[in-house]
């Protein structure tokens, strides 16, 4: 059984778009994973994303940077 993946990215963070972003993924995860993106959409969200992720039982959550999550 394949590990669960989610990705977690700022669509508007840094200077290029994000609109590769979820193609190239899939493209080195190479069916490794079960691969899932989430784009976060407002301040904060991130770290809803991310709970979200651990009650569905993702077992890897990957970001690009740390947030301070309450």
């Amino acid at each position: 059984m394949k590990k669960r993946l989610l990705v977690i990215a700022n669509p508007f963070s840094g200077t290029n778009a994000k609109t590769n972003l979820e193609k190239n993924l899939h493209l080195l995860n190479k069916g490794h994973f079960d691969l899932e993106v989430a784009f976060t959409q407002h301040p904060g969200h991130a770290c809803i994303l991310a709970a979200s992720a651990i009650e569905s039982k993702y077992d890897i959550v990957a970001a690009r940077r740390r947030w301070h999550c309450k």
